[in-house]
């Protein structure tokens, strides 16, 4: 299983560097890309499906050849929808092909996998936007994709960002994200903080901040 990795653009010089670190990383875990079994996408933003596809012989094909990618349906309609009105150029190289191929596995808000993967949708940022949750019984671990961006908006869950496209939805949701995690064990993982990225929610004040305690 691999979750999506913040990054894209797969041009030139910073698709080399990319490719670089893909292959470092999965020397590091003694994998190949496919040993893999299911990529998970929280959202279709440029920066958060680079990985799925690789450019080969002049065409855009999956990274990952024995994967399930999983997209959030309402998601992908919207990539669609908004393609339809102007060309997305990272929805043509990194989602569509995968469409093509048959290995996108739409899901609808229940989503589970198993007993230990579980959807929470998370709007806002984009219409079908999702995050990840891991653990049996509980939320061990939670993926959060672009619900937040930088640290100064868990003080301050009000504030958006630029690209959000319901920002009234986008500050409902990150509250009642915090609300839901704060003070237990469940550590969440970011996609955009500088490191350490993932660490466990608490109360400040009338907001809330990461602990990086362990």
């Amino acid at each position: 299983m691999l979750q999506e990795q913040p990054f894209s653009y797969c041009l030139g010089a910073v698709a080399g560097c990319l490719q670089t670190a893909q292959e470092k990383l999965f020397r590091c875990l003694g994998l190949t890309p496919a040993d893999i079994h299911y990529v998970m996408c929280t959202h279709l933003h440029s920066d958060h499906v680079g990985w799925n596809t690789q450019l080969v012989n002049g065409e855009w094909v999956p990274t990952f050849p024995n994967a399930r990618y999983v997209f959030s349906k309402q998601e992908l309609e919207w990539a669609q929808t908004a393609d339809a009105k102007e060309p997305l150029a990272a929805y043509r190289d990194s989602v569509l092909p995968i469409v093509r191929k048959g290995m996108a596995e739409l899901v609808e808000d229940s989503y589970g996998l198993g007993d230990h993967v579980r959807l929470l949708p998370t709007p806002g940022h984009t219409p079908g936007h999702v995050a990840f949750c891991f653990g049996r019984g509980r939320d061990e671990l939670v993926v959060t994709g672009d619900l937040i961006h930088v640290p100064l908006q868990m003080r301050y869950p009000e504030l958006n960002f630029a690209r959000d496209k319901d920002p009234k939805l986008a500050r409902e949701t990150r509250r009642s994200f915090f609300e839901r995690y704060c003070d237990t064990p469940t550590l969440c993982c970011t996609a955009h903080f500088p490191p350490p990225s993932a660490g466990r929610v608490r109360r400040w004040g009338d907001g809330y901040r990461m602990d990086y305690s362990g």
